[in-house]
């Protein structure tokens, strides 16, 4: 009978030459009772590493799941290791976040296991994909359309988590327990071929193992080659992000011009958006929009990029979505010297105190929007001021305006309201300065 030491130079030589983790460092491993997380968790131990067990019941098995966590405690306990367990209502979860039962599963899953890991000082976590669950991905990526990155299938490490089981292939992780009478437990729902990758594994993956028996590793050998091409393509991105991209304090500036003199525009283009988040689709959308007018919009989950007359304005939404208030972007003060001077500066508004109405509110412009600007006698469309002043795109959406009741009293950084102007008359000033 072989044993578990039999195995560990392969698997140690693994996680070396891949860079997965030190051997001082402590990995919380994610453990369902299934054979490739079991054997996992042996090898493990049969290195002597620093590691603890965490395991999930999402009750979508019933019985079977409360044994599989039974099982996967004694496991534990057998180690000596520490244990961390936790039950979610993963149907209630799908349901109310109109997601999958398996997209649930799996952001429930990672999120708890990240948070053990930092609660508990873990450096990584390790799951147990392995050879053939890259080669299931690398076929549903395809199916659905997919670019260098869909076709590397699932990588060894990313961020914190690590595989250390991916050199192997599911019959050979079977054939080791089996030769070392290592006891597992069986999910009976992988024999169903209702899901996408069950289906594959099921039905056509066996279909195509009678063409070539040794599938995972040609598939594991085209892997290899379309890693390289990724990362000569990103070396290439790099040098075209350098050329193409001018980098502000929180916008990217991209020439339009520039850009539509280069070969291969769209995967070019799609190449340098996509770490932002849009699509494909919506790469095409914003290429067609060189020509239009200033102004259209296009939104990632994440980021807006805005036309303007001779760039695309990418900028964060979550910069967006920062509450906005007098005190977050002024410094506030109250004058009643009767020498004070008014200084020339844009950043800073002096308004006539006993005019206003407190407290002052601060939003962004909106169209239809109108004040009276210093200087003159009558309203304006704030629009048609800022057309005025030639503002860019990208500078026109960051106008906030300070409000007295529903008076914009400051266009700040441009204007203020005559109405509020101070006068012979004025008694008391009050000084807004714009922070930087």
């Amino acid at each position: 009978m072989n044993t578990l030491s039999d195995f560990l130079l392969p698997f140690k030589n693994f996680i070396t030459t891949q860079g997965l983790f030190n051997p001082n460092e402590k990995v919380l491993l994610a453990v369902s009772g299934g054979v490739d997380s079991v054997m996992m968790a042996r090898l493990f131990e049969a290195a002597h590493f620093n590691f603890g067990i965490a395991h999930c019941n999402f009750q979508l098995r019933g019985a079977d799941a409360d044994t599989d966590s039974a099982f996967v405690s004694q496991l534990a306990q057998e180690l000596g290791v520490a244990y961390h367990q936790v039950k979610f209502n993963t149907l209630a979860f799908a349901e109310g976040r109109k997601i999958s039962i398996q997209m649930a599963a799996r952001e429930l899953r990672y999120s708890w296991l990240r948070e053990i890991k930092k609660e508990y000082g873990y450096d990584y976590i390790a799951v147990g994909h392995h050879k053939s669950d890259t080669v299931e991905t690398v076929m549903i990526n395809m199916l659905r359309g997919t670019g260098l990155a869909g076709l590397h299938g699932i990588l060894a490490k990313r961020d914190d988590i690590i595989r250390p089981l991916l050199f192997l292939t599911r019959d050979e992780i079977e054939s080791m327990a089996n030769m070392c009478s290592v006891n597992f437990r069986e999910d009976l729902s992988n024999r169903s071929s209702k899901y996408v990758r069950n289906k594959l594994r099921n039905e056509v993956i066996p279909i195509l193992k009678e063409i070539n028996p040794d599938l995972e590793r040609s598939f594991s050998q085209t892997i290899e080659y379309v890693k390289e091409s990724e990362e000569l393509v990103n070396l290439y991105l790099d040098e075209k992000r350098e050329l193409l991209f001018k980098f502000q304090k929180d916008e990217i500036l991209i020439d339009i011009e520039k850009l539509q003199h280069e070969k291969q525009l769209h995967g070019l283009l799609y190449g340098l958006l996509r770490p932002y988040g849009f699509l494909s689709s919506t790469v095409t959308e914003i290429i067609g929009a060189f020509d239009a007018q200033p102004g259209k919009q296009f939104y990632s989950p994440s980021h807006k990029i805005l036309k303007d007359r001779t760039e695309l304005i990418l900028t964060s939404l979550s910069t967006e979505t920062e509450p906005l208030s007098i005190e977050r972007l002024f410094n506030a003060r109250v004058e009643t010297n009767k020498s004070f001077g008014i200084p020339f500066s844009n950043q800073i508004g002096c308004f006539d105190y006993d005019k206003l109405k407190f407290p002052l509110e601060v939003r962004n412009w909106q169209a239809g929007d109108a004040f009276t600007p210093l200087g003159m006698k009558s309203k304006k469309k704030l629009s048609d001021f800022l057309i005025d002043l030639k503002i860019p795109l990208n500078e026109k959406e960051k106008v906030k305006v300070v409000l007295s009741g529903t008076d914009i009293i400051w266009v700040a950084g441009y204007r203020i309201n005559d109405r509020y102007k101070i006068t012979p008359n004025t008694q008391k000033v009050y000084i807004l300065a714009m922070k930087e």
